[in-house]
């Protein structure tokens, strides 16, 4: 068992894969991938794009808050030349530091990929 307190989750379309640390908060994850689903950008950019409207998402979209959430740490996967393949998620961290985990793994991945 990780001592990291975060929970990530990959999503691949309808199947989902989940690398548990002390995090368990199946909700919580879902919401944020629900957000990445419908929108195709990440949970944080979602969120800031309504503030920064002078808004809420929640008053923006009128969306069921026990579905949807737009707090950093959802992320689209996607593909070139495929498109959306699926969604990673990671919670248990402060937003922003939740978003920026994801950001640094998929960067890794794709210099490993690239190397």
């Amino acid at each position: 068992m990780s001592d990291f307190p975060a929970l990530t989750e990959l999503a691949a379309q309808e199947e989902e894969l989940q690398l548990r640390g002390f995090t368990n908060d199946d909700a919580w994850i879902a919401r944020k991938a629900a957000t990445v689903h419908r929108f195709g950008h990440s949970s944080l950019y979602v969120g800031q794009r309504a503030r920064e409207a002078g808004t809420t998402f929640e008053e923006e979209f009128g969306l069921d808050p026990q579905q949807y959430v737009a707090h950093g740490g959802g992320f689209p996967l996607l593909v070139r030349d495929v498109g959306p393949v699926g969604v990673v998620v990671v919670s248990g961290l402060p937003q922003v530091e939740d978003h920026a985990m994801v950001v640094a793994a998929l960067r890794e991945l794709v210099a490993q990929q690239s190397a």
